[in-house]
């Protein structure tokens, strides 16, 4: 179903729909009630009828942070853009946020590794609660940190006490309702498998539901997780087993949407809206098949895999030959997961990235608004991953031919005129 934000007239020409300049298309579901719960479904070429945008060719600003180790982002994947433009970036390595200015330029850095003030030992993540306040857990130290990147840390409390979770105590951050609350999961946590040896299970993610104030925590739902199976190691010449996450695995996504806590399993390609007791109100279905995982893609993956057990200056390792074998004889998925990572922008929007695979060329993202609708649709050609979303920019992390990393923010770029032609990636 396609609707029209505007009265402009729109003209069918050889099958295609071309609208005037200025009108906004947004594409609807159709909605069915089910047991209490809101369906709101989409047809397999909706995304295709979506109003399709683009990012600039180069991006606003770029982080430079090559001639100062401190600004060093080898190991920072946790990125936010701030209202004001600033770039934060938390370093899992050294335990550290580096601030970036809005042109880019090397800030400041706030934090490292300790357990005094001021300090972090396991930085789980980092998202924004209020403004521009960031929350980061530290299952290590055992506490909660509330962070103002022009202040630095302005406010810290032990973790809540916390019923039994799955993935144990690793936290990670997944935004906060505009009720306050402040939502966690355990999700990407390695769990072991449940079926024995060679069966592929999904143990589960916690969900949690955490006090404005970090004073009280509750699990609201629990999300299948990592795919995952038992393996043989032979490290030493000694045999056992480990349970190891398939290549393209499926996994648990969480986010806080405004009032809502949105989680997918990857079991099609479906949002579930729950309140903040965890129930399902609504869901959110594209009726999109599953990419086939290929020989190419595995091998790819492998490759990669060997490139960073060979890469010099890595730590001496036990057993490098057990780890080279273990990385070739890696277990894989049949498919892609359904979607990649998702992102909530200050207007309330949901940004669904696509599930990627190497040699992939162009990379895309989706829009949803909470009734369904799918506002737009994003696609770019440059290279590196997508990190942070904003109302109108995407900020990209990417790697160089000497493996320095870097923070590029790039504007979304609507067409003047909207053409909802079919494009196919």
């Amino acid at each position: 179903m396609m609707t029209l934000r505007s009265t402009v007239l729109a003209v069918s020409i050889a099958g295609i729909t071309v609208l005037s300049r200025g009108v906004q298309a947004q594409v609807l579901p159709e909605r069915r009630l089910v047991a209490g719960v809101l369906h709101l479904a989409h047809p397999f070429d909706a995304l295709r009828r979506a109003p399709q945008w683009a990012l600039a060719s180069s991006p606003s600003a770029s982080t430079s942070g090559m001639d100062a180790p401190d600004f060093d982002l080898t190991n920072a994947r946790q990125v936010q853009l701030l209202a004001d433009g600033r770039i934060i970036a938390l370093s899992s390595i050294g335990s550290r946020l580096v601030v970036f200015a809005p042109d880019g330029r090397p800030e400041r850095v706030l934090g490292r590794q300790g357990k005094g003030p001021g300090e972090l030992m396991a930085p789980s993540g980092l998202t924004r609660t209020r403004g521009d306040t960031l929350l980061i857990p530290d299952a290590s130290n055992n506490r909660l940190n509330w962070v103002v990147p022009s202040k630095g840390f302005v406010r810290t409390r032990p973790l809540p006490a916390l019923p039994p979770l799955a993935g144990g105590r690793y936290l990670r951050p997944e935004g906060s309702l505009n009720t306050g609350e402040l939502v966690l999961s355990t999700a990407g946590v390695v769990q072991a498998g449940l079926g024995g040896a060679g069966a592929v299970t999904r143990p589960t993610a916690s969900v949690i539901m955490l006090t404005s104030d970090g004073t009280r925590a509750t699990i609201v739902a629990n999300v299948p997780d990592l795919e995952v199976r038992d393996i043989e190691t032979r490290f030493r010449g000694r045999r056992s087993s480990d349970s190891r996450p398939l290549l393209f695995t499926r996994y648990a996504t969480v986010t806080a949407w405004d009032t809502v806590v949105a989680t997918g399993s990857g079991d099609g390609y479906r949002i579930d809206l729950r309140n903040v007791r965890g129930v399902v109100r609504t869901t959110i279905t594209v009726a999109r098949p599953r990419r086939v995982v290929t020989s190419a893609m595995r091998d790819s993956m492998i490759a990669r895999a060997l490139q960073r057990l060979n890469a010099p200056g890595r730590e001496r390792m036990v057993d490098p030959e057990e780890l080279r074998r273990q990385a070739v004889e890696a277990p894989a998925a049949d498919s892609l997961p359904p979607y990649g990572s998702w992102f909530v922008t200050p207007n309330r929007t949901l940004w669904v990235l696509d599930a990627w695979a190497p040699g992939d060329r162009t990379r895309a993202a989706t829009a949803f608004r909470q009734d369904g609708a799918i506002t737009a649709r994003l696609t770019w050609s440059q290279p590196g991953d997508a990190v942070a979303f904003t109302d109108d920019a995407v900020v990209l992390r990417q790697t160089d031919a000497d493996d320095v990393v870097s923070l590029r923010v790039y504007r979304m770029q609507r067409p003047p005129r909207a053409a909802l032609a079919p494009h196919a990636r």
